[in-house]
């Protein structure tokens, strides 16, 4: 039986010659160097077109290898990219948790000093535009001794309108804030103006409120348990 030679076709493995099955066996890994050395010539002829099937995987295997050892190199690098920013950001929020306790006793400290500021301080609505005149707190310390009934006159350090926009006609009219001298007077003054119901006293045919001139923070604060305290 003559043998076959040449190549195999693409995409196709080439059959062992039928000569070769029964007394030799192709290994799976086929050394060029004893490819070389230890095989006939004639059989060298025959068994070339097979050496690129057993050599091709060793290339593939050792660029697999390659490959994995980039993919662990850079996975190595991930890992303490991920590792550093972890301890940045617990470090970042160790900081933010810190910040936020100092804001908040900031904001303590600026509501419990403008509370203080304020402790003198009282609010009058109901009052119309221009009624006070060129001399507001002489106006309203005659105003308040005689609405209230006190025995004598008050001791107002200053007085002055709600500091915003003047209202249109037919808008009520803006508060007016006073600061009185003494601060039991001040106490007083809120004493009597609870007497009547509701706070409430009229002037000149106008219904006036008398109440203590709180800040922002401490308004909300009281207006969440007005219903507690009401009740």
């Amino acid at each position: 039986m003559a043998l076959r030679s040449g190549s195999p076709s693409p995409g196709r493995v080439p059959e062992v010659p039928t000569c070769f099955i029964a007394p030799f066996k192709i290994p799976r890994q086929i050394n060029p160097v004893a490819y070389q050395l230890l095989l006939p010539r004639s059989m060298q002829v025959h068994l070339r077109p097979y050496l690129p099937l057993t050599t091709s995987p060793l290339k593939s295997i050792n660029s697999l290898q390659a490959a994995s050892t980039a993919h662990e190199a850079r996975l190595a690098e991930v890992e303490n990219c991920a590792v550093f920013c972890e301890n940045t950001a617990n470090e970042l929020l160790t900081k933010y948790n810190k910040l936020k306790s100092e804001v908040t006793d900031l904001q303590n400290i600026c509501d419990d000093l403008k509370g203080r500021q304020r402790r003198n301080y009282i609010r009058v609505l109901g009052l119309p535009e221009g009624v006070e005149g060129l001399q507001p707190t002489e106006f309203m310390a005659e105003l308040l001794k005689k609405v209230l009934q006190l025995e004598e006159k008050t001791v107002l350090d200053h007085t002055h309108r709600l500091l915003k926009a003047k209202p249109k006609d037919g808008e009520p009219p803006r508060p007016l804030v006073i600061r009185v001298h003494h601060f039991q007077t001040k106490e007083l003054i809120l004493c009597k103006a609870k007497q009547a119901a509701g706070s409430r006293r009229f002037w000149g045919g106008n219904k006036i409120s008398i109440f203590p001139d709180l800040a922002s923070a401490v308004a909300k604060k009281r207006a969440v348990i007005r219903g507690v305290r009401e009740g």
